[in-house]
């Protein structure tokens, strides 16, 4: 089920606050323990 547009919106303005990067409408091709890849090659490096 789908949230509320004004739900969708408060909450993506409210990380992107907090300095997070949301990738809207963008599907994951792999996962590994330094990267996440998405389709269209974009790569965001990851880290704990």
């Amino acid at each position: 089920p789908m949230f509320d547009p004004r739900i969708q919106e408060t909450a993506l303005k409210e990380l992107k606050k907090k300095g997070v990067s949301v990738h809207l409408n963008s599907g994951v091709t792999n996962i590994s323990k330094t990267h996440i890849s998405l389709d269209g090659e974009k790569t965001i490096n990851t880290s704990t």
